[in-house]
């Protein structure tokens, strides 16, 4: 269902706006990508930028505002970019601009209704001159072909499911101790280029360098001021009396350097790191 934010009622007076000469419209640019991961790559954005420009240059469209980027599908309501760029349209009477149909929306209800309320909107794909039965055809064609892919992706995942479950029944045949696989476990042989184990590495590594340029040389200098290894909650007050941050620029704690030497000694990187830079033994410390 469409937001009533769009199709309700608009309290908002028009604005007063006076395209500049040289120009024939306004417009409003929206432009839009299925997944954060594909914004953060890029993947699409500078198409549907450069394709927007190329007919905003072509048919003299003025810009208001800079380009409304969003990087996530779904409903109306999770799409806070395109109400925000629709309402700025709708108080200067201006069109919304896309490259294509699609990058609007998928939902033939929603361009019907679109088309049915006479928002102004145009798309570099059909231009000023649509036929409004060829859009209500191309919406219910995006919507179908829409639902095909979430249908032939539930599909997929159904048959991962029993190719799993029969690799568990099989295997339990001779080891009793079998686990069974899930929906998002890689392969033996790329387990090591899973995700998962990425982000486990990158994070042990940030805690390596952490420990060895912040924390280990203020755990020395305490040491050699006292003759004894300080606490965690010494340790703390003392690196954010230094002023020092941790990698996400925010204060030290004792809970905070317990979960990173914990880290680094399930690693066993903790007894490696202090081994080449041991703190003095016990005996040194009786002296």
């Amino acid at each position: 269902m469409a937001s009533k934010k769009l199709f309700g009622r608009n309290k908002q007076q028009q604005q007063t706006f006076t395209v500049p000469e040289g120009f024939k419209t306004a417009g409003v640019f929206y432009i839009r990508v299925s997944t954060s991961k594909q914004e953060a790559k890029g993947n699409g954005l500078e198409a549907q930028r450069a394709a927007i420009l190329d007919f905003a240059a072509q048919e003299k469209i003025y810009q208001i505002g800079d380009f409304f980027v969003e990087a996530l599908s779904g409903k109306l309501e999770d799409r806070p970019k395109l109400l925000e760029a629709f309402a700025l349209a709708k108080a200067h009477d201006a069109y919304l601009v896309t490259s294509k149909l699609d990058r609007l929306s998928r939902n033939s209800a929603f361009i019907n209704n679109l088309i049915e309320k006479n928002f102004k909107f145009v798309t570099k794909e059909y231009g000023f001159d649509y036929d409004p039965l060829i859009l209500r055809i191309v919406a219910a064609i995006n919507q179908n072909e829409r639902e095909r892919i979430a249908q032939r992706t539930k599909d997929g995942l159904a048959q991962v499911k029993r190719r799993y479950e029969d690799e568990y029944q099989e295997e339990l045949k001779t080891n009793p101790n079998a686990i069974k696989r899930r929906l998002g476990t890689p392969p033996e042989k790329m387990t090591d280029l899973h995700v998962s184990r990425v982000a486990k590495r990158e994070a042990l590594d940030d805690a390596i360098i952490q420990y060895t340029e912040i924390i280990k040389p203020t755990i020395d200098e305490m040491y050699l001021e006292t003759g004894k290894t300080p606490s965690l909650v010494k340790v703390s007050e003392r690196l954010n009396d230094k002023g020092l941050k941790n990698k996400y620029g925010n204060s030290w704690s004792p809970a905070i350097l317990y979960r990173l030497i914990g880290r680094l000694k399930e690693s066993g990187d903790y007894c490696r790191l202090n081994g080449l830079d041991s703190e003095p033994s016990e005996s040194e410390d009786d002296e």
